[in-house]
């Protein structure tokens, strides 16, 4: 009987102990949404539940700021400063896909005029600054990159042919928001622009991880 009752007296103690702990312990829906989903695509039954997708783009005009990561503080940003846009995130949560219209990126930059993406000014809106300041400080952690993309509703190298004057003209719009967030502090090496083939007017903004290319590692394998 005594080992009985100190069997159970331990059970007892080890109960109570984890009891404690997920008292005290916190929930981040964030953190918990990429283990969810893998959950989900490790029990689903059907080919299609187990398709690896990120989350569905929400059109959202929520106006709120989240304390987080470095991409969830930007969607925080997005979600403060900018009125309309699609956003998702893959399933690791460790990219971040945001797609809105020309006119709405324009005026979330403070961008009034083509001649404001040229000018040596700093920038006053607040978006921008924060932007800026988000990847600038997650350089010391994790860093992350921007890629814009500009869509001219075709394929761009199709269109070359077609409509050099349309390409010449996005190329230069397109540049010009990679210089305009260049002249304002956004690290070279953090920010790609470039033409892609979806609806006209449309502009992708894909955050990733930032790999720097190895150099040695490169003239290992030429080798």
């Amino acid at each position: 009987m005594a080992n009985e009752y100190l069997g159970l007296s331990l059970f007892i103690m080890l109960l109570s102990f984890f009891i404690i702990l997920n008292s005290v312990s916190e929930f981040e829906e964030t953190k918990a949404a990429p283990v969810l989903s893998s959950l989900d695509m490790a029990f689903s039954s059907s080919a299609i539940e187990r398709k690896e997708t990120g989350a569905s783009p929400i059109q959202t005009t929520q106006k709120s700021t989240k304390e987080g990561d470095t991409l969830d503080q930007i969607q925080g940003l997005f979600n403060a400063q900018v009125e309309s846009f699609e956003l998702s995130k893959n399933r690791l949560g460790t990219e971040m896909y945001v797609s809105m219209s020309v006119e709405e990126f324009e005026e979330a930059l403070g961008i009034q005029n083509p001649q404001d993406l040229f000018a040596n000014n700093a920038a006053q809106e607040s978006f921008t600054k924060t932007l800026v300041s988000l990847i600038q400080t997650a350089e010391t952690k994790v860093p992350y990159r921007i890629d814009m993309i500009l869509n001219v509703g075709g394929n761009p190298s199709s269109l070359q042919n077609e409509k050099p004057e349309q390409i010449r003209n996005s190329l230069k719009q397109i540049t010009g928001y990679s210089s305009y967030l260049e002249r304002n502090g956004m690290p070279v090496r953090f920010i790609s622009a470039g033409l892609g083939n979806n609806e006209k007017d449309l502009i992708e903004l894909v955050f990733r991880r930032y790999v720097p290319v190895r150099l040695g590692l490169l003239d290992e394998v030429n080798e």
